[in-house]
């Protein structure tokens, strides 16, 4: 699959993967987690971040919440994505950067936003039973992963 993603000639793809100061971005699409982005917004975090995406006129924002899953904000949706249930024990080391690589991957191949977001969901949980380890995504984990989400 990558060979041929590398072969094509795809769109332009920007996401920020930001910490702090997800507020700062114009016109992309930024990713943050529940927790720093509640320390940004200091209040309602879903209002606020609904505002956020549109007065930055951001082409979305993605707040990834662990195990409570993610939520993807653009112009002309919202959606909750569930997080696929990993299997104790867990290493959360590298879990955020699998989920962008994911979500990147799809906006690639010209998915959707949700499958996007689907797909980073499903990359993330392929690295949290890698343990002691940043991960690594090979095509057979991500099967894996894939096949045994409704063990």
């Amino acid at each position: 699959f990558i060979d041929e993603l590398c072969k094509l000639t795809l769109p332009s793809v920007t996401l920020a993967d930001v910490r702090q100061k997800a507020s700062l971005f114009r016109g992309v699409t930024v990713k943050t987690n529940a927790e720093d982005l509640r320390e940004e917004l200091s209040s309602d975090q879903e209002s606020l971040a609904i505002e956020l995406q549109r007065k930055n006129s951001l082409q979305g924002l993605i707040v990834t919440d662990g195990s409570r899953g993610s939520k993807v904000i653009t112009s002309d949706n919202q959606f909750l994505v569930p997080a696929i249930k990993a299997i104790e024990p867990i290493d959360t080391v590298g879990a955020g950067d699998a989920y962008s690589v994911g979500y990147v991957l799809g906006r690639l191949a010209q998915c959707s936003e949700l499958e996007s977001a689907q797909f980073g969901s499903l990359c993330s949980t392929t690295t949290l039973k890698q343990i002691g380890t940043t991960g690594e995504l090979t095509v057979k984990r991500i099967e894996n992963t894939f096949n045994a989400r409704n063990d």
